[in-house]
């Protein structure tokens, strides 16, 4: 039997854990856009939502299986052990992908700020209607799923050559930062 070398073991532990996760927010656009925190106790969370009040929930589990057999350990190294690592990855990625959207349509559907197609294509009404149901800010970010954002790429190149179009977009997006600025001027910075 060979020996145990702990500090190496957790070395390449830890090497491993970091490429999964690094792989998996690069992965998954969602999980590079989402802060991630680390929380060591506790069977639950805490967090205050606009509209809603304060929300206590438990974690959700994601998991990837990982794993190797002995005839396979001489041989899995470098590039074989980094394609078996990015694969748990991809995993990770598609899961960290589908929590998110779930989570998005069922609390925008919640508040309201939902916007259904009905299976149609997008529409320049919809778009000016998703603009005015936001409280804008310099951090604002609009999530679509990958097929519909590159739908959307395609409608938006035709859209911009519409003069009326924009300028109502133009409009819609200077009440937004406006509305942004009083916010903010109006704020109270300390309780």
């Amino acid at each position: 039997m060979l020996p145990d070398f702990p500090g190496i073991r957790r070395a390449l532990d830890d090497a491993a854990r970091y490429r999964v996760h690094m792989k998996t927010r690069s992965k998954s656009v969602i999980g590079a856009l989402v802060h991630s925190i680390t929380q060591h106790e506790g069977a639950q969370h805490s967090y205050h939502q606009k509209g809603t009040g304060t929300i206590t929930q438990g974690y959700q589990a994601m998991s990837a299986r990982f794993e190797i057999s002995m005839a396979e350990v001489p041989h899995l190294i470098g590039e074989k052990l980094e394609a078996r690592i990015d694969a748990m990855a991809d995993e990770m990625a598609r899961q960290t992908s589908h929590l998110f959207y779930e989570t998005i349509g069922r609390e925008t559907a919640k508040v309201g700020n939902s916007i259904d197609a009905g299976g149609g294509p997008m529409t320049q009404e919809m778009v000016l209607d998703m603009m005015e149901r936001v409280d804008w800010s310099p951090d604002s970010v609009f999530i679509a799923h990958p097929v519909m954002a590159e739908a959307m790429q395609e409608l938006w190149k035709e859209w911009e050559k519409d003069a009326a179009f924009m300028k109502k977009v133009k409009e819609v997006e200077y009440r937004k930062k406006e509305e942004w600025r009083d916010r903010e001027s109006n704020r109270k910075l300390v309780d």
